[in-house]
């Protein structure tokens, strides 16, 4: 898979998680569906944009929901890590 291929590229020690069938973004409220105010008419469903840092004892530590054009740089994210772990 392309994440694979990304945390062997990487060296990465950590977890991603991958969720084709939209399970998660429904869980964690960040599921835009055809019929959502905010919903990109090109794009059938989709995640809002979401980042989250979750520990071991699976306790979600950090998150950032962002917007249609909003991501978060590497550094603050890497920032994030450095503050929670």
């Amino acid at each position: 898979s392309k994440i694979q291929k990304f945390v062997e590229k990487n060296d990465l020690n950590w977890i991603f998680i991958s969720d084709e069938n939209c399970e998660l973004i429904k869980k964690y409220g960040i599921y835009l569906s055809g019929k959502s105010n905010n919903h990109d008419k090109f794009q059938i469903n989709h995640a809002i944009p979401s980042k989250f840092l979750i520990n071991m004892n699976k306790t979600i530590v950090w998150k950032y929901i962002g917007t249609k054009t909003d991501r978060p740089t590497i550094e603050f994210i890497l920032k994030a890590i450095g503050e929670n772990f």
